[in-house]
Order: structure tokens, then C-alpha cells, then sequence
């Protein structure tokens, strides 16, 4: 059902160690300004002292002989935690700069951990089987960051002692655990308690006890999440450096009434207004030069890292005031620690140049491969939005697609350069490019969109999509933009206009979908096959959906990605609905959902971990709960708003638009920013005109699901009326557990009456309004109104 005019384009012709260096002025091109830079370095030597991220020399690895001491009844209480030393012997490591960073205990000893709030508790019952923690252990391995003046050891008495080679052995496994295994780098949290030493440092704890997986407990402080309970996982008869997380929460003072109070999930550092030139040579090599402000949040940073995908090595780093910069990054690493003399003040914005350069892309055919989630320019870890203007040189022959607007694109020599611009803040910056073809779509309702694929990518792979049981798809380029347009189109009618003024949408070479501001990238594969389920009208549309959902409204943590990807998930439903008019695969879509939430795991014997609530965020899908994420935040998301479109619903009229006007008003009230779980209840809430705690207690924070017997008998009234009566069983639920279903009556002549039931506790009766036929049937949960297990059964 095309639209639109689409018009074809014709594609043109096919650190093993550390670097400490600074930055030179703007505007000498990238290619050339390596070399000055270096010059400048040489002659300047950095004003803060480097350091080995991976080093050993940072913490003493050899206990100490005299750091010996005899304990019995000592208590340890950290937050939520808290450690009895009931009796044994503590190892501290030698100190260093006033302090003893590691200490091992042998002996024994009990440990307590209850998280604050009730979602985190029933976590912790579905790891181990209760809501608190309370575990003997015969030894402990702890990293004292966060006791910078020593007053656990300085309150022992130390003496000396023969060396104690299990001890050591301890430590040295303790160590290896708190690094990276490949690069060697340790923990974040740990080099930001040594190289800032005036804020709160971090705490490890390792706990061992025999038969029993070892446990860790640690505060991370810089964290959204500080506070973490987690356990080895097992590989066969070997036990994993992997880690399963148990519980994970903030400080205490951050909850009310259950809720988080925290506003936001921000990084410590965060960084925004970019101005990124990047240059794409014929061998792929990238070489970059990266003007960003960076800004402290709280407190003064004197070190603090962001985000630079493996592969890229970092050249020169120059503070706007001209400061020569350091910049520490192992080859291998996945960050940057960066220094500032003097330290970062919070709220103090500060403008910073890097230079860097690497191996960040390879030939996958036509296309050309990027790691989907390596960041390609220094960015915070965390939720933050920020401007971009990106400047890239690449191959003539090649085309490009980036976040945001494109303002140009001129040939240089044997090169492109192209500008993309994003005039607001929005949440990351990406790009694609390879020997594309293009498909332009203009339609007045929406933005120009503009296709970008090859056909080489899935050639000679028709038997392979046969096999799938799909349908090797003619003039694919035109059905997803297609796609991709009417969906634009159908959630423009719902939710009005998105921020982006053009979509750039591009084939990408890995089987993903990605969305960004004005740019979405698609799996080869929808680029080459339909199947009857309508596998890739869904994902299509799903990231179209994503402009609205996850660009201008981002969620506002973790806990909320549900608000990104349950809604696309949701639009995508609406898309086959609305948009393709079928009616018969929307529903079948629910129901296969269903299928897969209710048996989720459902393993002989109720082995395994039952599936978490909504608002865990990707912490749904665990070492042991692999998928879970997809069925849980993608399709119980969805599930969540289409019953709540449900009890929306106008049933005189079947009347849709005050759901869709609350999604409205929701995008407009939040776009430009974030939005939390709590901001969509309170919407919803207000819609409704009456509370919903119930509702998102039940499904978002809450793991429930409920099966119903369901009976039903007629009877004849005296004025000759019919009269149904209907009894419905509720059970695996809490007994003040809510159901609001659409009942169909069904009636002769193919009528039928629509009605909306109340349902609670474990059994209800209800008569439903007198009808002048008599009844045939009756449908519970009605358009797939409720998200649970129905079975019809006799009276």
C-alpha cells in the first residue's frame, strides 16, 4: 500500500602501553596535524603525572609480613551489607602512600546483605531462594578503596608472621578477578579511587565458603547503581571468571516509597557540543580529530575516562586554554583516562581536542563494517544527549549515512566530505557507509527519506533464505522503503512530527537494527526476504518507531529502556495493524507473545530462574536467563500498552484515540529530554482520571501472570429476556492481583456485544446485562485484552 513517489538513484562507481600527548590549534586537516602535534608534545611534558592502567605498581601485589592480625567478632558494615569477622587471621598488603589497599581473611565469618527495596529483594529470592543474603564464609579477599585513612588496620593490632602462600594465592586470584582478562586493565572503579583520591572510593569483597560458588559484594560509587551482589557462574565442573548479578541497587537514600528519586542516570563527566572531523582513507584506517565540552557533574575530577572503541589509539589531547593534556588508553581498551591539572570543577564546562586514529572499519562486501556498539568518538558512559557537527572524508566511491541533518556533500580529488549536523541535543551520534545504492522517498507527511543499500550483500543466498522458510523478496529496496515511509507516516497521524528533518536509512553489515537521530540502520536481511509472519514489517517499522521513542523521548536510566524499545515494539504492532490492515497477524503476534512470556522458562522439574519484571532493564537477560531482554522488555512491553490501550478503549464506539492522544501528549511533554517510568505512570495516571499504581505494580514492576478458568451458563427470563452468568477462577497471582479483559458475547446472526469485566481475587461471579436473543458463546479477554493463560471449563 505505497504512498509515496519513490525515485531511484543510480550508484556511482564501486596499545600494547600508553600514549601521553598533547593537542595543536583547529583548522589544520587531520592528516597532516599528527605530525605537528607530536612536534608540540616533545617540547611541552605534561603537566599531570601518566600512570600504566594496567599496571601492577598502582597496588601492592605481596601481603605483608608484619601486616598480620588475629581478629575475632570484627564487623564490617557498608551500606546495605554487613560482615562479621567472627574469628581468623587478616593479611593486609604493604602500604602504599598511607594505605593498605588489600586484605585476605582466613577463618570464619557470616555476611548479610538486604537490598532496600522490595524489587530487589524478590531478584535476590529468584538467585538463591530468599530476600536477604545470610552466608557463612571461611574466607574474604577485599579491596578497601573506600577507607582512605586506614582505620581498619589502624584500629588492629599488626604484628609479623611467616608468609602464607595460600593467602598470596588468594590475593593474586582476587587481583586477576578485578582485571580485565585480555587487556589486563583494572576495574574502572578502582583506578578512579587511586587517581582521585579526594572523592569516595570503591569496596570489593570476595566470599568463600566450601561446596559454595564464590559471592562478591562491592560499591562502585561513581555508578548509577553503586551497590552490587553478584556470584561466580560455573561452566561445566569449572567455576567462571563470569559473574551473574543477584541484586543491584543505589544508596539507600535514594529510594521513597520504593521508587528511585534519582533524577537521571548521567555520568560523572558528561560531554556534549562535539565537532568531530573524521577521515576514511581507502584502507579503511580512520583518523580523527574530536572538539568536545566536557562538564563534571558533582565534585572535582582530577582523572576521568570515556568511551573509545578498541583499535583507536589516541595522538594528542589539548585543553582550549591551551594546556597540554594526557591521555592513557591501552591499545585493546574500550577507554581513555583523561587529565585535567588542577582538577574538572563541577559545572565548570571545559572545551577539550583529542586527535586519534585506528582501526575501527573492514570490507564486508559492499558494505563496510563498523562494531555496532564501539563508541567511534570519546564519549561518557551513560545516558546524556549532546549537539554534533561531523565532517567525514571518504572514498568517492562510497557513500555515507551519519545522525542528523546532512547540509553537504562536495567531491576532493579522490574523496568525499560530507557535513552532518544535529540542531538539538539527541542522545548519540553513528554512521554508516559502503558502495551503496540509493531509494529517495519524498511524501509531504513526512521527512525525506532516503534508502541506502546493495544488492550484493545477500546475493547467492536464495537457497540459505528458502531454507528459513522465507520468500526471496523483487525490488526489496522499494518494500522497505516502503516500510519505513508508511510507518512514518502512521506514527506521524498518532503522535505528531518527529524532531529529525530527513531519515538516512541504511543497509548495515550485521544482523541488527539501530536507530538514531534522523538515521536508522537495518539487518542485510530485510533487505532480501518477507515470510508470512511478517517478520520484517515488524522490525522495519519498530526502528522507524524508535525517532519517536528512544531519539526524542530517551529514557531517563536503565530501568526505563522499556520506554524505548516496548514502545517501538508496540508501534510495530500498530504498523501491521493501521498500516498493512491485517488484522489477523496483529492478534496471532500477541498470541505467539503470550505463548513465549507464559512459558518463559519453564524448565522440567521448575528448574532455572523465573523471568524478572520490566523495569530490571537489560539486567532481565542474565548469564542464566539468556533472551529474556527480548521477550521482556520488547514484548511484554508491548503487552503492557496494548492493555493498557484495552482499558483506554471506548467500547460505544470502539473509539482508540484517547490511548493514542496520551502517547501523544507524552512525546510532546518529554521530547527534547528523558522520561522515567514514574513520568509515563503519572501520565497515564492523569489520562485515566484515576490512579494506576496498581497496574504498573502488577506489570512493569512486578513478574505475575495470571491463568483463568472461566465458566459461563444462560438463563431465561421471565420477560423473556436472556441472562448470562459468569464465573471466573484467578490463580498464580497475588489474591489483590487486577484484570480489567473486553468480554465478547457472541449472539445470533453474527452479532455480538462488547463489555468490559472487573476481575479480582480468586474467584468472581458476575451476571452480564439482560440481552433480548439468546447468547451463543462468550470470548474472555476479547482482542487479546490481558496478558495471561485462559481456558474455558464447564460449569
Amino acid at each position: 500500500m505505497s504512498r509515496f513517489v519513490v525515485r531511484r538513484v543510480a550508484r556511482s562507481s564501486a596499545l600494547l602501553g600508553y600514549l601521553t600527548l598533547a593537542l595543536s590549534a583547529l583548522g589544520t586537516p587531520v592528516s597532516s596535524r599528527a605530525a605537528e602535534e607530536r612536534a608540540v608534545e616533545r617540547a611541552e611534558k605534561p603537566a599531570v603525572e601518566r600512570f600504566d592502567p594496567s599496571g601492577s605498581a598502582l597496588f601492592p601485589a605481596d601481603l605483608d609480613p608484619a601486616g598480620i592480625a588475629t581478629v575475632e567478632q570484627l564487623t564490617l558494615t557498608r551500606e546495605t551489607a554487613r560482615f562479621t569477622f567472627v574469628q581468623g587471621t587478616l593479611q593486609f598488603t604493604r602500604e602504599s602512600s598511607g594505605r593498605r589497599w588489600f586484605a585476605i581473611f582466613n577463618g570464619t565469618g557470616t555476611a548479610e546483605v538486604l537490598p532496600p527495596i522490595a524489587i530487589e529483594q524478590d531478584q535476590l529470592e529468584r538467585g538463591i531462594g530468599a530476600p536477604k543474603l545470610e552466608r557463612g564464609f571461611t574466607s574474604a579477599a577485599l579491596f578497601l578503596g573506600d577507607d582512605p585513612e586506614g582505620a581498619l588496620w589502624r584500629g588492629l593490632t599488626l604484628t609479623a608472621g611467616a608468609a602464607d602462600r595460600k593467602a598470596q594465592a588468594q590475593l593474586e586470584e582476587f587481583r586477576s578477578f578485578l582485571r580485565d582478562s585480555e587487556t589486563k586493565e583494572w576495574h574502572p572503579a578502582l583506578l578512579q579511587t587511586t587517581l582521585n583520591p579526594e572523592r569516595r572510593g570503591a569496596f570489593f569483597i570476595q566470599l568463600d565458603a566450601p561446596k559454595e560458588l564464590p559471592l562478591f559484594f562491592s560499591i562502585e560509587p561513581e555508578a548509577f547503581e553503586p551497590i552490587m551482589l553478584s556470584r561466580a557462574v560455573t561452566r561445566g565442573v569449572l567455576t567462571s571468571r563470569e559473574r551473574e548479578t543477584l541484586s543491584r541497587y543505589a544508596f539507600p537514600t535514594a529510594y521513597e516509597n520504593g521508587r528511585l528519586t534519582s533524577d537521571a542516570n548521567l555520568p560523572a563527566v558528561a560531554a556534549d557540543d562535539y565537532r568531530i572531523e573524521t577521515r576514511i582513507d581507502d584502507a579503511l584506517e580512520v583518523r580523527a580529530s574530536c572538539e568536545v565540552t566536557v562538564t563534571a557533574r558533582a565534585g572535582s575530577w582530577t582523572w576521568f575516562p570515556l568511551e573509545l572503541g578498541e583499535g583507536l589509539e589516541v595522538d594528542s589531547l589539548r585543553w582550549e586554554d591551551g594546556t597540554p593534556g594526557t591521555a592513557v588508553k591501552l591499545r585493546d581498551s574500550e577507554r581513555v583516562w583523561i587529565a585535567r591539572h588542577g582538577g574538572l570543577s563541577a559545572g565548570a564546562p571545559e572545551r577539550l581536542r583529542v586527535v586519534y586514529h585506528g582501526d575501527l572499519l573492514e570490507h564486508s562486501g559492499d558494505l563496510i563494517h563498523r562494531p555496532a556498539f564501539a563508541a567511534w568518538y570519546p564519549e561518557p558512559s551513560g545516558w546524556s544527549r549532546a549537539r554534533f557537527d561531523l565532517l567525514f572524508t571518504h572514498p568517492k566511491g562510497s557513500r555515507l549515512v551519519a545522525t542528523g541533518t546532512r547540509l553537504e556533500s562536495h567531491e576532493v580529488g579522490r574523496m568525499r566530505q560530507a557535513r552532518w549536523r544535529s540542531e538539538a541535543p539527541v542522545p548519540l551520534a553513528g554512521f554508516e557507509i559502503g558502495y551503496y545504492d540509493t531509494v529517495l522517498v519524498r511524501d509531504p507527511r513526512i521527512p525525506e527519506v532516503t534508502v541506502h543499500w546493495t544488492p550484493s550483500s545477500t546475493a547467492g543466498a536464495e537457497e540459505e533464505i528458502l531454507g528459513a522458510g522465507m520468500q526471496v523478496g523483487a525490488s526489496m529496496e522499494r518494500q522497505v522503503a516502503a516500510d519505513v515511509a508508511n510507518s512514518l507516516a502512521l506514527f506521524t497521524s498518532y503522535w505528531g512530527a518527529p524532531s529529525a528533518r530527513s531519515i538516512g536509512v541504511a543497509q548495515a553489515p550485521r544482523a541488527i537494527g539501530l536507530a538514531y537521530a534522523g538515521m536508522i540502520a537495518l539487518d542485510p536481511w530485510t533487505f532480501a526476504a518477507n515470510d508470512r509472519y511478517r517478520t520484517n514489517e515488524l522490525f522495519r517499522a519498530h526502528e522507524a518507531a524508535h525517532q519517536w521513542w528512544g531519539v526524542d523521548v530517551m529514557p531517563k536510566s536503565d530501568h526505563d529502556r522499556w520506554l524505548s524499545e516496548g514502545f517501538a515494539e508496540y508501534a510495530s504492532l500498530r504498523y501491521v495493524l493501521d498500516g498493512l490492515e491485517d488484522q489477523e497477524t496483529f492478534l496471532r503476534s500477541l498470541r505467539d507473545w503470550r505463548k513465549e512470556l507464559l512459558g518463559l522458562r519453564r524448565y522440567i522439574a521448575g528448574d532455572g530462574q523465573p523471568p524478572a519484571p520490566i523495569w530490571l532493564g537489560y539486567r532481565t537477560e542474565g548469564l542464566r536467563t539468556a533472551g529474556d531482554a527480548e521477550q521482556i522488555l520488547y514484548r511484554k512491553g508491548a503487552w503492557v500498552l496494548h492493555m493498557l490501550q484495552s482499558m483506554f478503549l471506548d467500547l460505544r464506539g470502539m473509539n482508540e484515540e484517547p490511548f493514542q492522544q496520551l502517547l501523544r501528549t507524552f512525546h510532546q511533554e518529554h521530547a527534547g529530554g528523558s522520561a522515567s517510568t514514574a513520568d509515563f505512570e503519572r501520565s497515564c495516571t492523569a489520562a485515566f482520571g484515576a490512579p494506576l499504581d496498581w497496574f504498573f505494580d502488577q506489570w512493569v514492576y512486578g513478574t505475575d501472570l495470571p491463568s483463568y478458568q472461566v465458566a459461563h451458563r444462560t438463563s431465561r427470563n421471565a420477560d423473556g429476556t436472556w441472562t448470562m452468568r459468569v464465573r471466573v477462577r484467578q490463580s498464580g497471582v497475588r489474591p489483590e492481583f487486577r484484570a480489567y479483559p473486553l468480554l465478547k458475547v457472541v449472539l445470533p446472526e453474527n452479532r455480538y456485544m462488547r463489555l468490559r469485566a472487573h476481575i479480582t481475587g480468586a474467584e468472581v461471579e458476575f451476571d452480564l446485562p439482560a440481552i433480548e436473543m439468546e447468547p451463543k458463546g462468550l470470548v474472555f479477554g476479547d482482542l487479546e485484552s490481558i496478558l495471561g493463560e485462559v481456558k474455558e471449563v464447564d460449569w
